[in-house]
């Protein structure tokens, strides 16, 4: 019943939308594009990311002009299906302009004799070509076209009649495909809508840059066969009235899909406003980018470029931790997401700090600080939303980051629930891992859950000295986040004992730390009193620790960002852990590590430590990584 009605109130629309005159007609088109484009919705939001993405260099508000105008054009070619069923004959001649270069292709492609394949993309006034009676290959052939048939049988009846009544002689995508070659096979004309999303039948390849699901149904129309296939595009003069373009496609009908949307990108690209004519508002680049696969490319059947060759245009952003040791225990899946979406444009958020130093890693696209704290914190990420991020993962574990999420507008926002429910998140992941997991795997978990499949690249940066002809040794006696974790003084005093007394060569020694650590370390000075100290404790920015981390031979430091640097430039570390669990924030690169933990099964305290036990562990560790590689 509800079908009936449907299928009553289009045709009683059409009636009386093709009395009205097409200035009005224009108006209203106009009035109902201001509409969408004021409404949020998610339609408006999809043809905002593909201007986006498709133009980056557009200045925001020429992508919102362009968007109105798309979604005028859209109305447009809705209006147009519907009134062309009671568009007089005399009427219908005039809805496509043809110049004698156009005539003289045409006139060409029907002396041929051969049957023609029309490609022709979603325009609004594509319909205009199918409805012209000039558009045909005359005489004793036929125009044909490959259909979507609508859900709503009775509509779908009613459509197919009205363009059997224009002449044309209509094929369902679903059960007509043999009946179309078949058609073509006679020397008669067919057309084809080629640029929609063919979804998990498709094959993946770049279109405008930016990767996509293409129909091969092309490629199957002229296999075996003496088909010529030619692009049309009914390129909007005025309301309800196009000019048809016709673009030549060479020999290679092999990549038909490939030579068709090259015609139709570059027709697009040298358009002033990159054709709003269009239909921008369609999801053509809908592909591999639901939750739980937008983080692994598949491509599929003819495959795709390498993956150095790929444009990095789906726009996936990263929210990092606050602190320097989870951002380094991060880095894996960094990689991992950027090896399985080698098409995406990685954007990473961080703390203003880190920037320049990530900058300097290159571990995305982009970085970028996030503003200071203040009233307007939330304010000033407002500006963000018009990048139109597909997805967003974050790796805090925050109310605030949380809504930064919603502020920045990703279709879709992922991260792990530690017990609290986060409902601003669209697609939250449960920890149902055990306690001792660590947290670089858990962060691979919430991958995992966005489609990644492949494991973890552990290998550090390693630029540890090898040959030297003296011993530099790091201290860190610090940890900025959780004070508790830092170990007394009496211990670092016995350890640095233990490694003068170990290593007969001449030995230099560099206290580093943020100015919170400066108590410690002015205090270690002040035990040692040495001449080959060098208290470097919050004299460094973080670019500066990295490059004197690189420069150790050793690194002696409890659970802080310094341990998790070394272990990430290959530095060898020994690790101090009172408080927190190795298992869980130890160092996760495969570079040579020996931790110092306490067993207490009750509160882990620093004070618990068996210095019997680490000297051993420390004199063990300086043998394998320090006198061994010095003989």
């Amino acid at each position: 019943m509800t079908d009936r009605i449907a299928l009553v109130f289009a045709k009683a629309l059409g009636l009386i939308l093709s009395q009205l005159p097409f200035s009005l007609l224009e108006k209203i088109t106009e009035f109902l594009a201001w509409v969408f484009m004021t409404i949020p919705n998610s339609r408006r939001r999809l043809l905002l990311s593909n201007l986006t993405h498709a133009f980056p260099e557009w200045k925001y508000p020429k992508v919102l002009s362009v968007a109105k105008e798309s979604s005028a054009r859209m109305f447009e070619m809705g209006f147009f299906s519907l009134c062309y069923p009671y568009m007089s004959r005399d009427g219908l001649r005039h809805t496509v302009f043809y110049d004698d270069d156009t005539e003289a292709k045409l006139e060409e492609l029907r002396k041929t004799g051969k049957p023609v394949l029309m490609l022709i993309p979603h325009t609004c006034l594509f319909e205009t070509l199918a409805t012209s009676p000039f558009f045909r290959p005359q005489g004793n052939r036929f125009l044909g076209a490959i259909y979507r048939p609508n859900k709503n049988p009775y509509l779908d009846e009613w459509i197919t009649r009205a363009r059997c009544n224009v002449g044309i002689i209509p094929f369902s995508r679903k059960e007509g495909i043999i009946k179309a070659r078949s058609h073509l096979k006679k020397g008669n004309w067919l057309a084809v809508l080629f640029d929609q999303n063919a979804g998990e039948y498709g094959t993946i390849y770049p279109f405008l840059d930016r990767v996509c699901s293409m129909s091969i149904l092309p490629n199957i129309l002229v296999r075996k066969s003496d088909v010529t296939p030619v692009v049309c595009i009914a390129e909007r003069i005025s309301f309800f009235r196009s000019k048809l373009v016709v673009r030549c496609i060479g020999n290679k009908k092999e990549k038909l899909h490939e030579e068709s949307h090259g015609i139709l990108g570059d027709f697009i690209k040298n358009h002033k406003n990159g054709l709003p004519d269009w239909l921008w508002s369609h999801g053509k680049w809908k592909t591999n980018e639901r939750p739980h696969e937008i983080l692994k490319l598949i491509p599929r059947k003819l495959g795709l470029p390498p993956k150095e060759c790929l444009p990095r245009k789906l726009k996936i952003w990263l929210r990092l931790p606050n602190w320097l040791g989870d951002i380094i225990m991060a880095i894996p899946v960094i990689r991992l997401i950027r090896d399985e979406r080698p098409d995406c444009e990685l954007t990473v958020f961080v703390k203003e700090q880190y920037v320049h130093w990530l900058k300097g890693l290159g571990i995305a696209e982009v970085v970028l600080g996030l503003p200071p704290k203040s009233p307007k914190y939330f304010f000033r990420l407002l500006p963000f939303r018009k990048h139109k991020p597909e997805f967003q993962l974050l790796f805090t574990n925050s109310f605030r980051g949380d809504l930064e999420a919603i502020i920045f507008g990703a279709r879709y926002r992922m991260g792990i629930e530690y017990g609290r429910r986060r409902f601003l998140l669209n697609h939250p992941v449960r920890k149902d891992l055990s306690e001792s997991t660590h947290l670089t795997f858990q962060w691979k978990r919430l991958a995992e859950a966005g489609g990644c499949t492949e494991g973890l690249n552990l290998k550090p940066v390693n630029k540890y000295r090898k040959d030297s002809s003296s011993i530099v040794i790091g201290i860190a006696p610090g940890s900025n986040n959780t004070p508790s974790k830092r170990v007394p003084l009496k211990i670092w005093s016995s350890l640095i004992n233990l490694v003068l007394d170990s290593i007969p060569y001449p030995i230099h020694i560099r206290l580093l730390g943020t100015p919170k650590d400066s108590s410690i370390c002015d205090s270690i000075m002040a035990d040692c009193r040495k001449s080959f100290f060098q208290n470097l404790c919050g004299r460094t920015s973080l670019t500066e620790l990295d490059q004197e981390i690189q420069g150790l031979d050793l690194l002696l430091c409890s659970d802080s960002g310094a341990m998790h640097l070394a272990n990430f430039r290959g530095t060898p570390v020994f690790a101090i852990f009172g408080p927190t669990s190795p298992n869980i924030t130890g160092p996760i690169f495969d570079a040579p590590k020996s931790i110092a933990e306490v067993c207490s099964k009750n509160f882990r305290r620093v004070s618990e430590l068996d210095l019997k036990e680490m000297s051993e562990k420390l004199e063990s560790f300086l043998k394998k990584e320090i006198l061994t590689r010095c003989k």
